[in-house]
């Protein structure tokens, strides 16, 4: 059986996801999702592996092309080593020493949730991270649109796809020194990625026409409460037009008061 690429994994899990925990900014992103998740016409160029024709999907139906990428909020400057990737790397080796894969050579994705409790929030998590991560994928693939996408693909829109393994954060009234135990209650304002001014200047002026940003890893045993009202939720999926972004309401949060909602 053909290894699923991570690509299109991340595209299945897209369409898993319930209509309910989709929020589309506009008629155009009800759109676009809808045609995501009619998994019509839809090529997987990801299938042929690296160095496959870019983007990673297309529709010649509907003149889309969509390009799937990952981030996070732990990845570390080069040279260094990601506490968490080592756990997951030791994990691994753990599972590959009961046998089990050899056993099961047909399964086709490995989900490995290690032991980070051992890891400060600081090592684990990061908003500094996160923002400079968002920016430099979103960048890099940007100036792929021109140069590669549309010379392949003339004349389609392009959807980034998004898949975001970042943990929740929130913006505390005042600075937290320390690290928080698990089941600490906070005091501030969510954090709201859709009207993050960071992550929003990498997508206002690019090249991309929709974004479909998936909450992947969001730790959705913690509850966020409004003093006088219900439970605050966010949603898996956001769909943005990125042409109709209004930049009068973004937030400038602040860096030094962001803390990460997963201890």
């Amino acid at each position: 059986m053909k290894k699923m690429s991570p690509e299109k994994f991340a595209f299945k899990a897209v369409q898993l996801v319930e209509d309910s925990a989709i929020c589309p900014l506009t008629k155009e992103a009800v759109e676009i999702i809808e045609c995501v998740k009619s998994d019509v016409h839809w090529i997987d160029s990801s299938a042929n592996g690296s160095g496959h024709q870019l983007p990673d999907f297309y529709n010649n139906e509907l003149k889309l092309m969509i390009d799937v990428m990952e981030v996070d909020d732990n990845a570390v400057k080069a040279g260094t080593k990601n506490p968490e990737r080592q756990a997951e790397a030791e994990a691994r080796k753990r599972l590959e020493a009961t046998g089990i894969l050899k056993k099961n050579p047909n399964v086709e994705q490995i989900f490995i949730r290690p032991d980070t409790s051992v890891l400060s929030t600081s090592q684990h998590h990061s908003y500094v991270r996160y923002c400079h991560n968002f920016q430099r994928v979103i960048r890099k693939h940007n100036q792929s649109i021109k140069n590669n996408y549309l010379k392949n693909h003339p004349g389609f829109k392009t959807v980034f796809m998004v898949e975001d393994s970042s943990t929740m954060y929130l913006q505390t009234k005042q600075k937290i020194v320390g690290n928080l135990e698990r089941g600490s209650q906070i005091s501030g304002q969510p954090h709201i990625p859709i009207i993050d001014k960071r992550l929003m200047k990498s997508l206002i002026g690019s090249d991309i026409n929709f974004l479909i940003w998936y909450f992947s890893a969001k730790p959705w045993d913690i509850t966020l409460t409004k003093q006088r009202d219900s439970d605050f939720v966010l949603p898996t999926i956001f769909v943005l037009d990125i042409e109709k972004i209004n930049p009068d309401i973004l937030i400038d949060y602040d860096a030094q008061q962001m803390v990460a909602a997963e201890a």
